[in-house]
């Protein structure tokens, strides 16, 4: 296909060649030529290449069986003549009675590679070589070459009938797409050129076809594969700006539902790789093998790396990691081709494929990124590249294997460190650090809720106003999951009937066994049933209701007109495990059949 387009657009463009090339015997050719000059060649019977360069005041015409018609009339000659020998090449010929005008005799140019060639500037023709020889057909010439812009002249590419390649050009147009081939190890570029600063590269489906790229992914072990991966340099934006990778937008207002991203089969929609990098020591855990891979040198930051093809650089560290950062003061003009290696043991290496969102070191910018759970049985942590110079550790070393010049290739810094995955996964479940609802951000320690963790009342605020079905509903999953809220206020309440018959029974009575947590009694609320009548006492805790070990008064419970409120305690705080009873100071009066008693609190 390639030496198709290439024989097809060597055909439209042979017009305009500056050269003729030397015509099969006793086919005349017309070819126009600098200065308005004209060849006319043919076969002498002798096996050679004769003809005339004839001057016309009017364009020959070229048939369509390769003849050429000379046009009648006008100020000099317009016909062929019979061929003599012996005239010398390039010598101005007189016309005959029935041809008068200009002739110049052409040279003998039946040589393999040659061709006949016109100079404007002394008027003269001459054999030149170099021009794959004559061509019964253009077809046949396996190098051809462009002499100037190819004009389709609206025609399409192909194979004469079916369309390959159809082209429209605008009136006065300024940018156009470039199409650049690659060595080994990279791949061909598209892209938009031109005289306008920004230029946009729009790629467009007709009705209702898709834009699809299509990938296959191999079974090799270990290797992270990209489909398609968008690389920024983002080094100069500002605050004030904004980067979007991707945007969607639509016209109108559809009435059915359109969707950003949709994901089908076993495929997790969103993955985010979170670290904070650093950058190693520069004299224990990163080096470089200049000359080749031959010289250890230490340090890899700030200085020129892969000068030569073979030339290897390390970085390491004592713990796995599967990140590296590579910022560059001068990044590769020609791709690397790098090859990737992590240690098995004391220098000995393994080949792996992780992603290199370098580009070969061509980026401003990336990353190399792998799953580690790929190597990390493998990865050993007595790697010493530097044979003392450096640390023993998990190191990696990437190696130059591209033979063009990438020029002074040189990282400002190589920054290592270890992911955190968070992902929504293709069952549908959502691993992330915090949401913001509104503008309260909810963290990890606070989803852990959900695990049995404590919430604490920054958390829970959004309960107070909501209707008290769902804060029962909200209590009740939160109680099952957590055993107590931390923050919020909880109430223990309980009925003492007859506190008569009960204190002539016992002065104490148990109001909660061992409390969960600890927590702190905010407020305390006695009503009894008889308002003429009070009771007295203390509300206290102790290490156990038996023995009432370490005993201490929490507050008083004396009611005034059966009542009593109070949320101003004097020392409300009770640890974990403690028991909280009651002690009456008098016995209650016999009117008094039954009061209740209710403690708030909040988990510490």
């Amino acid at each position: 296909m390639r030496k198709l387009l290439i024989n097809i657009i060597f055909l439209l463009l042979f017009p305009v060649l500056a050269y003729a090339q030397v015509p099969t015997a006793g086919v005349p050719i017309g070819v126009p030529l600098g200065s308005g000059f004209t060849e006319v060649s043919k076969e002498d019977g002798t096996g050679k290449c004769w003809g005339y360069a004839i001057k016309f005041t009017d364009a020959p015409t070229d048939n369509a069986d390769g003849t050429c018609s000379v046009p009648s009339g006008g100020a000099e000659t317009n016909s062929l003549e019979t061929l003599t020998t012996g005239i010398a090449v390039n010598e101005v010929l007189t016309g005959t009675a029935a041809d008068t005008g200009v002739y110049k005799l052409l040279p003998d140019c039946n040589v393999a590679g040659s061709a006949l060639a016109y100079e404007d500037s002394t008027q003269t023709w001459s054999c030149r070589s170099g021009f794959g020889g004559g061509l019964s057909n253009v077809v046949e010439d396996t190098t051809p070459q462009l002499g100037g812009s190819l004009d389709v002249n609206g025609q399409f590419i192909g194979d004469g009938t079916d369309e390959l390649l159809t082209f429209v050009e605008e009136t006065s147009p300024v940018n156009h797409i470039q199409v650049s081939n690659s060595v080994t190890g990279d791949g061909p570029k598209l892209s938009a050129v031109g005289d306008d600063t920004n230029i946009d590269l729009h790629i467009e489906a007709k009705g209702e076809g898709t834009i699809r790229i299509e990938d296959v992914v191999p079974s090799t072990a270990t290797q992270v594969f990209v489909g398609v991966e968008m690389d920024s340099d983002t080094s100069a934006q500002v605050s004030t700006s904004e980067f979007r990778y991707m945007q969607f937008e639509t016209a109108g207002s559809p009435s059915g539902s359109v969707f950003g991203i949709t994901t089908l089969g076993k495929i997790g929609p969103i993955q985010q790789l979170v670290d904070t990098p650093a950058t190693p020591s520069q004299t224990e855990f990163a080096g470089r093998k200049t000359g080749g891979g031959s010289t250890w040198a230490d340090g890899i930051d700030g200085v020129e790396i892969f000068a030569v093809n073979n030339d290897e650089i390390y970085f390491g560290s004592s713990t796995q990691f599967d990140d590296v950062e590579v910022v560059f003061g001068t990044e590769a003009t020609k791709n690397i081709v790098p090859t990737f290696w992590y240690n098995t043991a004391a220098d000995t290496w393994t080949q792996f494929f992780p992603s290199d969102g370098t580009d070969g070191f061509q980026n401003t910018e990336g990353h190399i990124t792998w799953l580690l759970s790929g190597i990390s049985g493998s990865w050993t942590s007595n790697g010493d590249p530097g044979a003392g110079d450096t640390t023993a550790g998990y190191w990696i070393k990437i190696i130059r294997t591209g033979n063009p010049n990438p020029g002074t290739v040189t990282p400002t810094t190589i920054k290592i460190g270890l992911e955190t995955h968070y992902f929504w996964d293709d069952t549908g479940i959502l691993t992330i650090l915090g949401i913001t609802i509104g503008s309260a951000a909810i963290l990890e320690a606070e989803l852990e809720i959900l695990d049995g963790a404590t919430p604490t009342t920054t958390e829970f605020n959004y309960v107070s106003g909501v209707t008290s079905a769902i804060q029962t509903q909200l209590g009740t999953k939160a109680t099952v999951s957590s055993g107590f809220l931390q923050g919020v206020t909880l109430t223990k309440s309980g009925t003492l009937f007859d506190p008569n018959a009960a204190q002539a029974l016992d002065t104490q009575f148990l109001l909660w066994a061992g409390v969960p947590a600890d927590l702190t009694i905010t407020k305390l609320t006695v009503t009894c049933d008889a308002s003429g009548n009070e009771i007295a006492g203390d509300i206290k805790w102790a290490d156990a209701f038996i023995g009432f070990a370490n005993a201490t008064v929490i507050e008083t419970f004396d009611t005034t007109s059966g009542v009593r409120v109070d949320a101003a305690i004097a020392a409300g705080t009770v640890a974990a495990g403690k028991d909280i009873y009651g002690q009456f100071d008098s016995q209650p009066n016999a009117a008094i059949t039954q009061c209740g008693f209710s403690l708030d609190y909040d988990f510490d």
